[in-house]
């Protein structure tokens, strides 16, 4: 008998230890792990059971807002991972849809006071994380490079040929006599013609050409990651934003609620006073009389 007893305790000790590992193993978990279900799952349960009772649900409704960005935090700073925002996308649209189903004015209106504080905090943040993701440096950046224009050796000058005067001889006819001998009498005579030779052209020595160097301020390249990543923190900041908005339009109707009926109130005491004070003072007048 105690055999079979001990094997049925073990058996069901056997049973539980599989699930509480697994329970206490996700509640770290974050979206996109295999865990993250579970530990869903158990929040689920959690609220299920805070249900009767709407401050304590509503509180921790808040609180799983409060996780939802910490999760998402925590992916954005590590892996610049967009995938807890639609979580905390959807855990903002169940609280608020829990606020405008309250069973009562006031328990509406402190929690929705509540929760805009939690969700300023958290619109704060997403800006934070926004500028800190669209601001790091990506994995593999494509810096442009600027061609370097190699320095041009300079041009020699070159000796141009000076004009010179060279003297041509052209031989000249002379008439024959007239003792019919024909005699060709050569005689050379000098004339200074001047040939013509090549303008000379100046030509400056020594004279560098000028290289521009240009430096260009170039702004960090941005990748497709993160450029998708600042978007959905974009989307994510206006779901927040119109939250806040419907919460405080709750807010500022209640309070103007109260002070309708301050103002109420004091108009009725001053009525009850005035009406007071004439009767006491007819009272008066009927006695002095």
């Amino acid at each position: 008998m105690r055999a079979v007893f001990d094997k049925i305790l073990w058996g069901t000790l056997i049973l539980l230890f599989g699930p509480t590992v697994m329970i206490v193993a996700s509640w770290n978990s974050l979206p996109g792990e295999t865990l993250y279900g579970v530990k869903l799952t158990m929040e689920r349960a959690m609220a299920v059971i805070a249900s009767p009772s709407y401050a304590s649900s509503g509180a921790l409704s808040i609180k799983y807002t409060e996780r939802r960005y910490a999760e998402t935090k925590q992916l954005l700073a590590s892996r610049q991972s967009i995938e807890g925002l639609p979580y905390l996308q959807q855990q903002i649209a169940d609280t608020k849809k829990m606020i405008d189903n309250a069973p009562d004015k006031a328990a509406q209106v402190a929690l929705a006071r509540q929760y805009i504080n939690t969700l300023s905090s958290v619109s704060t943040d997403l800006e934070v994380q926004k500028q800190a993701v669209t601001t790091a440096s990506p994995q593999n950046p494509q810096t442009p490079q600027i061609p370097q224009t190699p320095p041009t050796n300079p041009p020699t000058a070159t000796p141009s040929p000076k004009p010179t005067n060279t003297p041509t001889q052209t031989p000249t006819p002379t008439p024959a006599r007239s003792n019919g001998v024909a005699a060709a009498i050569s005689r050379s005579t000098p004339t200074n013609t001047p040939t013509p030779t090549s303008t000379p052209t100046e030509t400056p020595t020594n004279t560098p050409i000028p290289t521009q160097k240009s430096q260009f301020a170039t702004a960090a390249p941005i990748s497709t990651g993160q450029a998708v990543a600042a978007l959905q923190i974009n989307e994510a900041q206006q779901d927040v934003s119109r939250t806040i908005a419907d919460l405080q339009a709750i807010v500022e109707k209640d309070d103007k609620e109260q002070g309708d009926k301050r103002e109420k109130q004091k108009k009725e005491e001053k009525d009850k006073k005035d009406e007071k004070d004439r009767k006491e003072s007819k009272d008066l007048e009927e006695k002095s009389k």
